[in-house]
């Protein structure tokens, strides 16, 4: 049987790098899930050019890869729900926050 993995893409949150997100990385491959984990320097640019530069990454894995998902944990979330909408993803499946800032 020649199935297609599922891609995961993976959005750390503030402060930290992608190597936070590892051990979900970990079990998500294990797991048989196809990873990609997308990261930024959250300290030093707003939301809003991380969400630019995340928006462009989707559009690629959208051309090279077709459906996708994503995980993001924290100010992650903030940034790829406002690159969701700085454009269509039409191949977008899941989408989960981990503990968001929804409130502030």
């Amino acid at each position: 049987m020649n199935e297609k993995k599922i891609l995961v893409v993976l959005v750390h949150g503030f402060c930290t790098n992608r190597f936070a997100m590892w051990p979900l990385a970990h079990l998500l491959r294990r797991e048989g899930f196809k990873v990609r984990q997308w990261s930024y320097n959250s300290l030093f640019e707003p939301v809003a050019i991380h969400a630019k530069r995340l928006s462009h990454f989707l559009g690629a894995i959208q051309k090279n890869e077709g459906c996708f998902q994503i995980v993001a944990h924290s100010m992650g979330a903030m940034v790829a729900r406002s690159a969701l909408y700085q454009c269509e993803h039409q191949n977008l499946g899941r989408l989960v926050f981990l503990a968001p800032p929804n409130g502030g």
